[in-house]
């Protein structure tokens, strides 16, 4: 097996590696500096390389996007883009691998390329965030440091931005630029890092700030972070900086590796997801799990209701035949039903049935409209 290894120049990293496992050892077969802090980078689907870099002329804007032709023997730079912005460290590509998508974590800025047939396109749109979070050294500002495609929601990108504590959803127009769709807020303090997916697209946060694990609910409206969190320290006392995020390849476990304790750990999902939710009380949980998991049926039961109240007719006919005085009780389909056989007008009675119908599909719609606000899964 063979990797790609990006580091930081800056504090002595080689710059890029091209390096083989073999006997649980890594070997280093070449390495290339000539890019400046290359610390992220990623392939494409049909094989094009693609790293970031500081190696941009404007010194307050020194981000560049960089391909990049792979051999077994060196490595060469075959274009270059500078990305308006500082601290480039996370690629994301569209899914249809027409544009790609980078975040920068100085500037807190997202960058939109387009990839053409063996060329890389100018930035065609920066989106820079702005807040703050209460880390009084670490949230004085955004910092976007993870951008990534959501797997459950078509044309979606998550921007995970740890100066603000908040997941931003971005929806990628046809053109390739981004609107953002909604956001999703992180528990104060904890500075969101990584996000990762298993195969049927649940979603996981590590926090770097707050050392902790967090299942996310992506809906099509909106998003929740979901409990207390899950601490990845051994000792919650120690001095640590949680970083890289995976899923293992089963999907049934999920790897955390920490900065300070020198640790990788381990969690298997199923527990995960217990553990992250015990910390909450009864009323969290009620409000936060159960609510929004029960939305789905609560439109469908207000709609049905509501329809039954205006389309009623029966029990009023059988009973009071809309008196007991004039009109007291008479309901629309009752007024239809008297309009077109008791009063002979027939034009009335359709009209009626239309308007009736109108605003049927009006309630309808509101009642879907005001819940898919709510709903997250």
């Amino acid at each position: 097996m063979k990797l790609m290894v990006g580091t930081l120049t800056r504090i002595g990293g080689a710059g890029i590696g091209y390096v083989s496992v073999k006997n649980d050892k890594l070997n280093l077969i070449w390495s290339d500096g000539s890019l400046k802090d290359p610390n992220w980078l990623a392939k494409t689907n049909s094989g094009r390389w693609f790293a970031v870099s500081s190696n941009g002329t404007d010194p307050k804007k020194p981000g560049c996007i960089n391909e990049l032709r792979i051999t077994s023997d060196r490595m060469q730079i075959v274009s270059s883009q500078p990305t308006e912005g500082a601290g480039p460290c996370h690629i994301a590509f569209s899914e249809d691998e027409c544009f790609l998508v980078c975040a920068q974590y100085a500037t807190g800025s997202l960058a939109v390329f387009p990839l053409f047939n063996g060329n890389l396109g100018q930035c065609i749109q920066l989106v820079t965030h702005t807040g703050n979070g209460p880390h009084p050294s670490r949230q004085t500002m955004p910092h976007m440091h993870q951008v990534t495609r959501i797997p459950t929601l078509p044309h979606c990108f998550c921007a995970v931005d740890l100066g603000i504590d908040a997941l931003v959803v971005y929806e990628q127009a046809v053109n390739g630029m981004l609107s953002e769709k909604y956001r999703i807020a992180v528990p104060a303090g904890q500075g969101p890092r990584h996000i990762a997916y298993t195969g049927n697209g649940r979603a996981y946060l590590v926090t770097e700030i707050g050392n902790c694990v967090y299942p996310v609910m992506f809906g099509k409206n909106a998003g929740k972070v979901v409990g207390e969190g899950v601490s990845t320290l051994e000792d919650v006392a120690s001095v640590n900086l949680a970083a890289a995020l995976w899923i293992t390849p089963d999907d049934q476990g999920l790897l955390v590796s920490n900065r300070g304790e020198g640790t990788i750990v381990r969690y298997t999902i199923p527990s995960l997801e217990k553990t992250a939710v015990e910390g909450a009380n009864g009323i969290q949980k009620f409000f936060k799990i159960t609510v929004p998991m029960l939305i789905p049926a609560f439109s469908a039961n207000v709609s049905l209701l509501l329809a039954w109240g205006l389309k009623v007719f029966e029990v009023v006919r059988a009973t009071t035949n809309g008196g007991p005085t004039r009109n007291a009780t008479t309901t629309m389909s009752m007024y239809i039903y008297n309009m077109i056989f008791a009063n002979s007008k027939a034009g009335y009675g359709q009209a009626a049935a239309i308007v009736m119908t109108v605003i049927l599909l009006i309630v309808s719609f509101l009642v879907s409209k005001f819940f898919s606000t709510k709903e997250v899964v």
